[in-house]
This record gives C-alpha cells, sequence and structure tokens, in this order.
C-alpha cells in the first residue's frame, strides 16, 4: 500500500464522492466511478477528517476533491497509475513519416520542432486521464503524444497515431 501520495495521474478502485473542497464537510459535487483516470493536482493529509485527500482534474477540467485513502490504511479510493514503456509501431498506419511529433502540450496545434519520437523507438510515459494523449518524460520536460488507437501487445505497450511528424 501506498503511503506517500505526490501529484500524478491515478486510477479509481472505489467508488469516490467528489466534494467542492479538501474537508468531508465540504459540499459533494458528484462521483467518480470505479476504473477513471484523474489526473491529481494536490495532496493534503486531513488528520481531522481521517482521511489524504486530493484535488484533482478529469477530462481536462477541475473536478472536485476526492479522498485518496483512510489514515488507518483501511479504505483506499485510488492508486497511482505507473509510467509504462509505451513503442511507436508504424505496422498499420503505413505513414512516409520518421515518427510521431512530441507535442509542448495537449493541443495539436503545439508541436516540439526538430523533435520526435523516430518509428520503433520505446518511451516511457502514461496515459492522460481523458486518454486522448501519452505524457512523455524526455531528458528534463514533459512532452505529449497524442494516443489514439493505442494496443498492448506482449506487455509492452504500442502506440498508433493519425498525427504524424
Amino acid at each position: 500500500m501506498e503511503d506517500h501520495f505526490e501529484c500524478g495521474v491515478y486510477r479509481i478502485i472505489r467508488d469516490a464522492l467528489l466534494s467542492s473542497g479538501p474537508s468531508l464537510g465540504d459540499g459533494d459535487v458528484g462521483s467518480m466511478p470505479i476504473g477513471a483516470l484523474v489526473e491529481v493536482m494536490e495532496v493534503v493529509d486531513l488528520q481531522e477528517d481521517q482521511r489524504v485527500r486530493a484535488r484533482i482534474r478529469f477530462g481536462g477540467a477541475d473536478a472536485g476533491w476526492i479522498s485518496l485513502k483512510s489514515t488507518d490504511g483501511q479504505k483506499v479510493w485510488a492508486e497511482k497509475v505507473a509510467e509504462e514503456l509505451w513503442i511507436t509501431d508504424n505496422s498499420v498506419l503505413n505513414a512516409d513519416s520518421p515518427g510521431i511529433a512530441y507535442r509542448h502540450s495537449q493541443s495539436i496545434d503545439d508541436r516540439v520542432e526538430d523533435q520526435l519520437v523516430c518509428w520503433g523507438q520505446a518511451v516511457r510515459g502514461c496515459v492522460t486521464p481523458n486518454g486522448d494523449w501519452l505524457e512523455a518524460r524526455v531528458a528534463l520536460a514533459t512532452f505529449w503524444i497524442s494516443s489514439d488507437a493505442c494496443r498492448a501487445r506482449f506487455g509492452i505497450h504500442v502506440l498508433h497515431t493519425d498525427f504524424l511528424a
């Protein structure tokens, strides 16, 4: 079980109520279903509520606050999604390009000039909560790659995309 929570992408593993603020006494504004991917933006340890709470984004927008776990460790609502190895694969697309261009943000128009992932190259990253992008860390920078039509093969994720270099 995770003792230290940090910002990043988490998967909801138990139905989680969304509230408007960090305290359990703040008004409920909705819920997150099991399996949803959320981006944790801030984590607080609220001893008075016996919870570790997080401010989250979902679908690219601020969503509210959820519990990550109870302070006694008996209940866990979300687990951090680990970065995985992704390999670019041109076997389906058969594109004439040398690879897939990185983006500075989750905008297809925000292309990183002169930097791409060549076909067959591996990159570490995790899928964003909305499932549309792969967030990849390259050196000290964070870039995004469109993750349309990704699939897994032999435990290694293979990335196909229509957004070419």
